[in-house]
């Protein structure tokens, strides 16, 4: 589950990418509740399976895109990702509400 797969993540800082609202958002900020953590909505637009989305990403936070890595349960957007240099990897989650960028502390 989402619990367990964020263990392994100890060593980034996470950013949360959401569009999640009212539950769904009080459900990641659970999940989430252990690790030095920020929730940012960025609009879909461009839509995250284009690539400016994660260029406008990674300048909005000032990152590096050798810093971090992103997940997702999409693989179109991990595709465009991958386009953009970022390290990926495909999380499959039922809810499907949480997409994550994770910062090397």
């Amino acid at each position: 589950d989402l619990a367990d797969y964020l263990k392994t993540l100890r060593n980034y800082r996470i950013i949360v990418i959401t569009n999640a609202s009212g539950e769904k958002l009080k459900r990641v900020k659970y999940h989430i509740s252990d690790y030095d953590f920020e929730i940012y909505t960025l609009e879909n637009n461009p839509p995250k399976q284009d690539p400016e989305y994660f260029k406008k990403l990674l300048w909005h936070y000032g990152l590096k895109w050798n810093q971090c890595f992103y997940i997702d349960h999409k693989q179109e957007n991990l595709d465009a990702a991958k386009q953009s240099d970022i390290y990926w990897a495909m999380y499959e989650s039922n809810d499907q509400i949480i997409s994550l960028l994770c910062k090397t502390l």
